[in-house]
């Protein structure tokens, strides 16, 4: 099924492995997008604004990989957790046992595969179009009216996202461990 002026825009990600254990699963997290942050060359520069996601629908979102249907790593509501937070769009993957997923996460370990994307409709009126001073085209999205999924892909148009590959106990998570996420957001926040 075609989808009508769907977009899709590629992310960089950063990428982090960590040991094994009986107990351990494997995480895909970090931000499918972040706010206010300038695209790369799509003809335009595209920003993505705060609050564009405050009445987006993400009942049904996947996450994929290189927006192919047929490589699911995960769903809202199974094994992808979804988060809009002052810097973007964060998204937790729980890695299952497919064996292009096993790929993936050789591939990400070897750093052979390190972006990120994310497909979506905007709203009705839900973007403004202007030019800066060197008369190149700037777009604000405003208002995404539905989010469709959530990729880990080889090309990016937003070159500042994050996304750590890694291993958590089941045992910590429980306790309310995660500190190595409080890490990688204090590292992020330094980037802003």
């Amino acid at each position: 099924m075609e989808i009508k002026n769907k977009d899709i825009r590629l992310n960089s990600v950063d990428f982090e492995v960590r040991g094994v254990e009986d107990d351990v699963s494997t995480h895909i997290t970090g931000y499918a997008l972040k706010f206010d942050r300038p695209s790369e060359d799509l003809g335009f520069t595209e920003y993505i604004e705060r609050g564009a996601l405050d009445k987006a629908d993400m009942s049904n979102v996947v996450a994929l990989l290189n927006h192919d249907s047929n490589y699911v790593l995960g769903r809202i509501g199974k094994n992808l957790v979804l988060e809009v937070d002052d810097i973007g769009l964060r998204f937790d993957i729980k890695a299952t046992e497919t064996a292009y997923t096993k790929d993936l996460i050789e591939n990400m370990r070897n750093g052979l595969i390190d972006k990120c994307s994310f497909a979506f409709t905007i709203a009705d009126e839900g973007d403004e179009w202007s030019k800066d001073e060197n008369d190149q085209y700037i777009r604000r999205i405003r208002s995404i009216n539905k989010l469709y999924d959530v990729s880990v892909v080889t090309t990016p148009a937003y070159q500042d996202t994050e996304v750590v590959l890694s291993q958590r106990c089941l045992n910590k998570l429980k306790q309310g461990n995660r500190q190595r996420e409080v890490e990688v957001m204090e590292m992020e926040l330094d980037l802003i």
